[in-house]
C-alpha cells in the first residue's frame, strides 16, 4: 500500500522567515549574480562576495540559535543546508587559500565552512534525536529523489560530515 501524501498529516506550517518565497528569491539571485559575476568583474564579485558571507552567517546564526532552542524541525534545519551551502562553497572556491595572504572575506568564509561542517556533524550524529518531531508520517529531504532523514541517508552524512 502506498504512503498516503496528504500534507494534512504533516503539521509543519514552515517558517517564512526563515525559507520563504522572499529569502529563497534572494538567495538564488545572488546565487546567479555570483556566478556571472566570477568570470567577468572582479570588484563587483568582491562586493557581491561579502554580501553573501554575511547573509550566510545571519542564517546560520539563526539556524542554530533555533536548534539549541529545539524550536526548528529536522527538516527545516536540511532545508536550510541546501539554500546556503552551495553559496558558501561558491565563496570558498574564490578563495586564494595557498596563494600567501588571505583576506578577511576569505578567512569569514572558511571559518564559517568549519562552523557548517561541525553543526551537519552534530546535526547526523545527536541533532536529529534532540530536534524535535515535527509530526509527519516521516522526515523527507532530497537525495536526488526524496529519501527518509532517518534511515540510510542517516548514516551516509554522518560519513559525510565526519
Amino acid at each position: 500500500m502506498m504512503a498516503d501524501n496528504n500534507p494534512d498529516n504533516c503539521p509543519i506550517a514552515g517558517n517564512p522567515d526563515l525559507y520563504g518565497l522572499g529569502i529563497r528569491l534572494g538567495l538564488y539571485l545572488q546565487f546567479l549574480a555570483l556566478v556571472l559575476a566570477r568570470p567577468s568583474v572582479k570588484l563587483a564579485f568582491k562586493a557581491i562576495n561579502s554580501s553573501t558571507i554575511a547573509f550566510i552567517l545571519a542564517n546560520f546564526i539563526v539556524l542554530v540559535r533555533q536548534s539549541a532552542s529545539r524550536t526548528i524541525f529536522a527538516p527545516e534545519a536540511y532545508l536550510l543546508f541546501f539554500l546556503l551551502v552551495p553559496q558558501l562553497v561558491l565563496n570558498i572556491v574564490g578563495t586564494n587559500l595557498w596563494g600567501g595572504a588571505i583576506d578577511t572575506r576569505g578567512a569569514i568564509a572558511v571559518l564559517l565552512w568549519g562552523a557548517f561542517c561541525y553543526y551537519f556533524s552534530w546535526f547526523w550524529w545527536l541533532g536529529l534525536d534532540l530536534l524535535p518531531l515535527s509530526g509527519c508520517d516521516d522526515e523527507y529531504g532530497f537525495f536526488f529523489t526524496r529519501v527518509s532523514l532517518r534511515g540510510w541517508f542517516r548514516t551516509f552524512n554522518k560519513v559525510i560530515w565526519t
